[in-house]
């Protein structure tokens, strides 16, 4: 174990025995008001005394020094049982441990399942009816156009299919609810999704808000981004059916457009405040997420809008998928929040990226 290791755990053992002793808890670091933090001979610059601290200040190398701090760990550790507490020391020392704790605080402190279910409810009302507006513009290709388009940019099976072509209406009584003016409207209010992702990236990033009124134009590229990267999965899955190895082909082609849209997106509604080199973790992962999300989808979804439909009609097809948008955008939020982490703290991936300054 290195120095800074020994003295951390001989710091935490010490705090604990010290509150056991006084019969009270440990503060935690962030009601803790610490004029200087030292993790070896040398000391870091002095850190406000408020401890309202935003993360954005800190270089890369703060952020590392912060967490193998003894004040920063003895909250978690001395609720632990003894065994296991030299083991957490040491592996919040290392830099997965690292990752882990400051990606549990990160999505403590973004509310990760109100944000979640959120970004699911917008992009229900927002994508849902932009994805039947395409179902009701592309040529037809059976007895019902918009639920063979909404199954085909969902990758859904036969089964899964026919459920949600029964629960839907037919492409013509679709197309005559929209008209022009239907579609433009359609189109701006589902900005709201955009603006839902803005929120949750500013919240994530600490970064200041960009105006709603000049970046309008941004909540629409993105949108339309989003439905752009369905399409183009449909399209792919459409083109790989039947070659060798297609399910690894199209693993790899929605891995590569993930990490794209991914790493886009926050870069523009944040009108690039943050560097786009920093949302590569984020994007990488949602782009991990999708795949798994894509297999677990083909399992998952077929039962449960078969078991939907058959109780509870269309409205069974709308719980499905709510749900299922829940799911995603867990992965969402939770790989940007973890991602913000990789980026900014002081290991390999930092390194390799060649952050140190940045925010």
């Amino acid at each position: 174990m290195s120095a800074i290791g020994v003295q951390s755990s001989a710091a935490i053992a010490a705090a604990c025995a010290k509150s056991a002793s006084d019969g009270v808890a440990p503060r935690s670091s962030s009601s803790a008001r610490v004029s200087s933090i030292v993790t070896g001979p040398r000391a870091l610059r002095p850190m406000p005394t408020s401890a309202n601290v935003s993360p954005s200040i800190h270089t890369a190398a703060d952020t590392a020094a912060i967490a193998q701090s003894p004040a920063r760990r003895s909250t978690f550790t001395c609720a632990l049982p003894a065994p296991a507490r030299n083991l957490a020391a040491r592996l919040v020392g290392t830099w997965p441990g690292r990752v882990i704790e400051q990606g549990a605080r990160a999505l403590i402190k973004i509310e990760v399942f109100d944000r979640s279910m959120t970004l699911a409810a917008q992009a229900f009302t927002s994508v849902f009816p932009l994805l039947i507006l395409v179902g009701t513009l592309r040529p037809r290709q059976s007895h019902n156009q918009v639920g063979s388009a909404l199954a085909d940019s969902l990758g859904l099976n036969a089964q899964a299919r026919a459920s949600l072509e029964a629960a839907l209406p037919a492409g013509g009584t679709a197309a005559s609810t929209f008209g022009v003016i239907g579609a433009l409207v359609v189109l701006i209010s589902a900005t709201s999704f955009s603006r839902a992702l803005v929120r949750m990236y500013v919240r994530i990033w600490d970064a200041p808000r960009p105006s709603a009124l000049r970046g309008f134009w941004r909540l629409l590229v993105v949108l339309l981004g989003v439905v752009t990267l369905l399409v183009l999965l449909t399209v792919v899955r459409r083109v790989l059916t039947g070659v060798p190895f297609s399910s690894l082909a199209e693993a790899v082609v929605s891995f590569v457009l993930g990490c794209l849209l991914w790493t886009w997106t926050p870069w523009l509604l944040l009108a690039r405040q943050v560097p786009m080199r920093m949302l590569v973790p984020g994007g990488v992962l949602m782009a991990v997420c999708m795949i798994v999300l894509s297999v677990a989808g083909g399992i998952y979804l077929p039962i449960a809008l078969s078991s939907a439909t058959r109780q509870f009609g269309a409205l069974g097809v709308s719980f499905t998928y709510v749900t299922w948008l829940f799911v995603i955008m867990i992965a969402l939020v939770g790989s940007t929040a973890l991602g913000a982490v990789i980026a900014r703290d002081a290991g390999p991936v930092g390194r390799f990226l060649g952050i140190g300054t940045e925010r």
